[in-house]
């Protein structure tokens, strides 16, 4: 066998990995929109102290619950998940740890405690991941959760969130039981000062 020559330098990497059999372009893109918030939110949330707690917890109740009133919502037309639940009792706790629910400005060293819980959480887009926020969970009942939640994820698939629906988040909400998983390391939503 005849050795084959490699690729001369000017023809660089992409030349030599399809002197390899394999087809591979580098391409740079630039980072515009809901991609470049994003980024930019992601790279603040870095700077933000964090320290994470995990726990397990008996949900024996709430499954049953949960089954007993599951058909009676599908009738109703909504589906009842354990979101609705999880976000009613994060906004109960809340009420005893309001510092939990503020925002913090590093540019004014000042403190906000919001009265209303307006909690956000991640969905899947066809632009990425994105945060909506529930509003007014405080004063919301389960069933309005759950329906909220559904009207802002087909909001979120459909690519029609509007800027209110996104902004005054006060507390955010992870959820990784859509992808599986027992425990995660969430990163803080800035201005926020907690995440659960």
């Amino acid at each position: 066998p005849t050795p084959t020559s490699a690729p001369a330098a000017s023809e660089g990497p992409v030349a030599a990995a399809k002197a390899g059999g394999v087809d591979v372009t580098t391409r740079v893109e630039p980072v515009r929109g809901l991609m470049k918030a994003m980024v930019k939110t992601m790279t603040e949330s870095n700077l933000i102290p964090h320290m994470t707690l995990q726990d397990d917890y008996d949900l024996g109740n709430l499954v049953s619950l949960r089954a007993q009133l599951k058909s009676q919502a599908e009738s109703q037309g909504y589906k009842l998940t354990y979101l609705p639940f999880f976000l009613k009792a994060v906004s109960l706790s809340l009420r005893q740890y309001p510092l939990l629910n503020a925002t913090y400005s590093p540019h004014s060293s000042e403190v906000t405690y919001h009265g209303q819980h307006n909690l956000a959480v991640a969905m899947d887009s066809p632009m990425g991941l994105i945060v909506p926020n529930v509003k007014h969970v405080e004063n919301r009942s389960v069933e309005e959760i759950a329906r909220e939640l559904e009207r802002l994820r087909g909001l979120a698939q459909a690519g029609k969130l509007k800027e209110e629906d996104l902004a005054y988040g006060t507390f955010t909400v992870s959820n990784v039981g859509t992808i599986g998983g027992i425990y995660a390391t969430p990163k803080i939503l800035p201005p926020q000062v907690a995440i659960g």
